[in-house]
């Protein structure tokens, strides 16, 4: 399987953060989204699926690297932000 995976820019003006009951999370999200969203879909197609295999938030999902969370356990994390 041979994939192009898009450059790892982040927005560095813009921070997400998260809180919900005992997790909080702090993560930058990438500035390429629609890269990121084609890439998603690259590795969907080449593995037989397409976006219907997606969950709603999948879909909608803000690509992001998560920076620090209150415990440092990637289970604090969160997989999904809103912007």
């Amino acid at each position: 399987m041979q994939l192009n995976c898009p450059a790892v820019n982040v927005n560095e003006n813009e921070i997400l953060y998260k809180k919900d009951g005992t997790k909080e999370s702090i993560a930058l999200p990438m500035s390429n989204q629609n890269e990121w969203k084609a890439f998603r879909n690259e590795v969907l197609e080449q593995l037989g699926l397409n976006e219907n295999y997606l969950s709603n938030a999948d879909k909608n999902r803000i690509f992001h690297i998560s920076i620090a969370n209150k415990t440092g356990t990637s289970d604090q994390s969160f997989a999904h932000y809103n912007i």
